[in-house]
């Protein structure tokens, strides 16, 4: 990526990973956990989003180079892992229990995972969230809607054969 970001405290840095040159950085209310940076490829903005307290955060980075929050919103208290898809539509958060929430700001829907969630990734179109939890297994869900493919880590292949909702 171009970027790179860090959060101690209130406060996020962030810089080029190329160059080692700063960025233009911000505070919060509160200490952001879990970042993660999203591009729209259809306008090129880029997004960076955290997970604080309960609330999810997502900040655009504007035209100038600031950053600007565009969405706060409730999330799971134990959030494990935080994705958020490339175009800054939905925030999705996984827990220790093994619960995935897709969130937008019109949107809110609960998936499970079989074990605790440690890792969430979109699929670079935004239509896929794959799902890694402790079991060793990889998940791939629609978004928005449910269940699709689940590959082990044997390498078997799992379909699930309900139907989207």
């Amino acid at each position: 990526g171009t970027m790179l970001a860090a959060s101690s405290g209130s406060h996020v840095s962030i810089w080029n990973p190329v160059s080692g040159e700063p960025l233009p950085s911000f505070s919060t209310e509160c200490s952001l956990r879990k970042l993660g940076f999203a591009q729209d490829p259809a306008t090129g903005v880029t997004s960076l989003s955290g997970h604080c307290n309960t609330y999810g955060y997502q900040f655009d980075r504007t035209a100038s180079g600031l950053w600007a929050e565009s969405v706060s919103l409730q999330l799971p208290e134990d959030g494990t892992a935080l994705a958020l898809s490339p175009a800054g539509v939905f925030f999705a958060v996984g827990d220790s229990d093994g619960t995935v929430a897709i969130m937008s700001e019109e949107h809110a829907e609960t998936l499970r995972s079989e074990y605790g969630v440690i890792s969430l990734q979109f699929s670079p179109d935004g239509r896929l969230l794959a799902v890694g939890d402790l079991g060793g297994r990889l998940s791939l869900f629609k978004v928005p809607g449910r269940m699709s493919t689940t590959t082990t880590t044997t390498g078997t292949t799992e379909v699930d054969t309900t139907t989207d909702q």
